[in-house]
C-alpha cells in the first residue's frame, strides 16, 4: 500500500516468511494453524456426486450405441486420404 514492494513480490515471498514464522513458533513451542490443513479438501460432496451421476445418466438414454460407429470409421478414412500427411503441402 506505500510502495514498499509490490503484490506479486509479496505473493513470491509469503511461502518463506511462512516457513519462517512456523520455525519461530515450533521452536517457541507454540502450538499453531496455518490454515492449510483441510480436511474436507479430497472428499466429493455428496450433492454434487448425485448430480454427476444424473447427467451421466440423461446422456446415455440419449446416446444412440449402434450409431456412429460405422459412420466414424469412414470418416477417419477420408480424412486422412484428402490430407496427404502431417507435412503435406497445402492444396
Amino acid at each position: 500500500m506505500e510502495g514498499v514492494h509490490t503484490v506479486d513480490v509479496g505473493m513470491l515471498v509469503m511461502p518463506v516468511i511462512m516457513e519462517m514464522m512456523m520455525l519461530l513458533g515450533d521452536s517457541a513451542g507454540i502450538d499453531y494453524e496455518t490454515g492449510l490443513e483441510n480436511p474436507d479438501r479430497n472428499k466429493a460432496r455428496p450433492t454434487r456426486v448425485r448430480k454427476l451421476i444424473r447427467d451421466f445418466e440423461k446422456k446415455l438414454k440419449t446416446v444412440d450405441i449402434n450409431m456412429g460407429s460405422e459412420e466414424k470409421e469412414v470418416e477417419d478414412t477420408e480424412v486422412i486420404k484428402e490430407s496427404g500427411g502431417l507435412m503435406a503441402r497445402r492444396s
